[in-house]
């Protein structure tokens, strides 16, 4: 019962079936009842997506609104906040004060005026109290304490205790208002409410009897009392709403339908081990010693005889006077699922009958559709087949949906759907529906936003440039992942503590007139270290994550991994030294705010913006050196793909820095060092006829991509594919439909 009430129960809804499930559900498994033990077992700690999903609860009456609710759940996101008890979220509250700020950079927190923050606490906290109830009292006094906080009166003469919530959650209330307009719903909840406060009546009554007869009752802790009622709930079945069976088709198990006559029968899960059930094998006997044992009169059933489902099975099939149907799933887990031995004695003494089977998920053929959505799925996709007779009776139905009110609005959109689809997976050039922009305003607007006074990133220019529609999903409609909190630091954290480390060990390098090279290593060593320790005992604060049981050991590992790598630049054998000469460090996360940099003859000057994790100086020449906490190489080809111009940008406004100072300096070329193998990748020389080659292909990329950009070109197409996405991670790849667009679109003519 457990394996099938469940899908007849979404099936009696979605087929609009009147069903007659012989074994009501039970009272834990409504919602309302649901949501309330679920309320109930909150305190003390309040684990964050817990408590928010409480709150939005249409059954619960807070006492906080919408927008209060969406507050708490931005500032604690914010905070990187899991939970805790009721002090820890207040104070989550008071820190989102005027003009709150993170030590790091990259994080910006949500400020509260004095009067959102008082009231968001005031109510947050009478929520809080009001699901306080007495640690250890008598079950009397439990059960006032929750009738009151669910709205149900508790009886006349209850007394008041310490202890009873402040304010009601208003259950009765909502669940009126709510499902109001749904009769059958309404009746389901307060049935379920109803028999809550039976179980509840139960509880005191037995503490009365034990009062009576013993003089007195035992207190009990509010825990047992939770668990004794949430075992109640388990166990009591919702009445039923009508004991009338005219007109309803009844589900039950097999062993409650023998001996009831039908006009159809329908008997499913004739699958191995579902039925028959699958016996227990004996530990004593095997079945042959148990009938060797038979046949000395000694009475041991066999395994089959313990399991009379075959008997059973032979009374089912008796029942029906017009229609037996069998059923059996044929998968399990992605695997084949052998029938049962009764399905195999069927089909031998009836081979003449035919099998239908269906796959799983398959669409129904129109004709054989149980509702209106059926219907029309089933007729979309007999729209592709080219087969007479069905085209002929798919566009029957389809003259009778188009005639139907009701379903002509629906049927038309799902024909403009399939328009779309087709157009997606077909070779016509991106329209509309796959990237491009067509409205005037809106083509308006995304030239005034993209035109020569944009200051771009290299960041901005490296998600156009794996796909336009990541773009313009990122940088334009601003759509942004929302990710649940988690103890520990992720790669965006990881990756800005790498850098903080690195950047405090090598200012204090730099101001010290340390060269890099073997003869300074302790010295830097020394400097690492300190500046190391004095970050990572404050690390949590500073980027805003929560440290873990195991952040000692991972302080130890971040600070090695470090180590190794102020080893390995002050080494022989560091990768910066294939520029030959004596290094020092020159800058460190040098920012350039608007520095026009040139693509070309024609094209107008890119503006740009960032900043560079480090510059050495070589000689005269400087050096561009980019911290990266993965390990995957960035290879050359990317910049002549158009995929990453982040190399392309650094170099270019440097050189341009420099030609602002008058400075006799050259930028001689650049890198990416990874952090985690300590390894080179994406190396730029500017003496290199290839990698200037990669910089002018990489220029033309940007141009092409800006005038893309300004006339709304934003086509769902990744200039190479990762995993079957633009990159190896992107947020959007659920959104953009890519599986499902032609590779070989054209672009549309300007």
């Amino acid at each position: 019962w457990g394996r099938y009430a469940p899908h007849f129960e979404s099936g009696g809804d979605e087929y609009d079936l009147p069903l007659m499930l012989q074994n009501e559900a039970l009272l834990q498994s409504t919602p309302v009842i649901a949501v309330l033990t679920d309320l109930l077992g909150l305190a003390p700690h309040f684990r964050r997506r817990d408590l928010l999903d409480a709150l939005r609860s249409p059954y619960i009456d807070s006492g906080l609104d919408a927008e209060q609710i969406d507050l708490l759940d931005k500032i604690s996101l914010e905070r990187q906040y899991l939970g805790g008890d009721e002090a820890g979220w207040l104070e989550i509250i008071n820190l989102a004060g005027e003009g709150a700020k993170s030590e790091h950079e990259d994080l910006a927190f949500t400020p509260l005026s004095p009067q959102e923050r008082e009231s968001l606490s005031t109510r947050l906290d009478a929520f809080f109290k009001s699901l306080s109830p007495l640690a250890r009292a008598q079950v009397s006094a439990h059960v006032d304490w929750l009738l009151k906080l669910i709205g149900a009166e508790p009886p006349a003469n209850a007394d008041e205790r310490p202890g009873s919530p402040g304010f009601s959650l208003n259950l009765v209330e909502r669940v009126r208002a709510l499902e109001a307009e749904d009769g059958e719903l309404l009746r389901r909840d307060l049935s379920a409410l109803g028999g809550l406060l039976r179980i509840l009546r139960e509880f005191s009554a037995r503490d009365d009897v034990l009062r009576a007869t013993f003089g007195s009752a035992a207190p009990v802790t509010w825990r047992d009392f939770l668990s004794d009622l949430r075992q109640a709930l388990e166990t009591t079945a919702l009445e039923a709403q009508g004991p009338s069976r005219a007109g309803r088709v009844l589900v039950t198990t097999a062993a409650q339908a023998r001996g009831l006559p039908h006009s159809q029968v329908y008997i499913p899960g004739l699958a191995e081990g579902s039925f028959p059930a699958e016996a227990a094998e004996d530990p004593l006997y095997l079945d042959a010693e148990r009938e060797a044992m038979q046949a000395r009169q000694i009475p041991l059933a066999t395994q089959a005889e313990r399991v009379d489902d075959q008997g059973l099975f032979y009374e089912l099939i008796s029942l029906p006077q017009d229609g037996l149907t069998l059923s059996r799933p044929s998968f399990q887990a992605g695997k084949v699922w052998l029938e049962s031995r009764l399905w195999a004695a069927v089909a031998r003494v009836l081979p003449q009958i035919a099998v239908e089977t269906g796959a799983v998920a398959a669409v129904a053929p129109p004709e054989e559709a149980a509702n209106a959505a059926e219907a029309m799925l089933g007729l979309a996709s007999r729209l592709t087949r080219r087969d007479a007779e069905p085209a002929q009776l798919a566009l029957r139905i389809r003259n009778w949906l188009r005639s139907e009110a009701p379903l002509a609005k629906q049927w038309r959109q799902i024909e403009g759907g399939r328009r779309v689809e087709l157009g997606r997976l077909g070779s016509a050039p991106f329209d509309h529906y796959s990237g491009v922009l067509s409205d005037a305003r809106l083509l308006a607007e995304v030239e005034r936003r993209l035109g020569p006074q944009r200051v771009w990133s290299a960041s901005q220019l490296k998600d156009y440039g794996l796909c336009g529609f990541r773009f313009f999903a990122k940088r334009l409609l601003k759509l942004e992942e929302i990710e649940e909190p988690e103890a520990g630091f992720d790669a965006l954290r990881l990756g800005s503590l790498n850098h903080r480390i690195l950047e405090e060990a090598y200012r204090e390098i730099s101001e010290r007139g340390l060269a890099i090279d073997e003869a300074n290593l302790e010295a830097a060593l020394d400097v690492f270290g300190r500046a190391a320790e004095a970050i990572l005992q404050r690390a949590p604060e500073l980027f805003n994550f929560r440290a873990t049981a195991t952040w000692q050991e991972e302080k130890q590992v971040l600070r090695n991994r470090l180590q190794l790598l102020i080893r390995r630049d002050f080494s022989p054998d560091s990768p910066l030294n294939r520029f030959g000469g004596r290094r020092q460090v020159k800058d460190l996360e040098l920012a350039f705010a608007d520095v026009a940099i040139d693509l070309g003859e024609d094209e107008p000057p890119l503006r740009v913006t960032g900043f560079i994790d480090r510059v050495d100086q070589i000689d005269d020449k400087l050096l561009v050196i980019d911290y990266k906490s993965g390990s995957t190489p960035i290879q050359r080809r990317e910049m002549e793909r158009g995929r990453d111009f982040q190399m392309l940008i650094y170099a270019l406004a440097l050189r341009r820095l420099l030609e602002r100072e008058g400075s006799p300096l050259e930028v001689a070329g650049g890198l990416f060092w990874h952090l985690r193998n300590l390894g080179a990748s994406g190396v730029y020389s500017a003496d290199d006829d290839e990698d200037q080659a990669a910089i002018a292909a990489a220029r033309r990329h940007i141009a092409r991509n800006l005038e893309g950009g300004r006339r709304g070109q934003f086509p769902v197409h990744a200039t190479a594919l990762e995993a079957g996405k633009c990159s190896r991670y992107c947020e959007f790849a659920r959104l953009c439909r890519l599986h499902v667009t032609n590779r070989f679109k054209a672009s549309p003519p300007p």
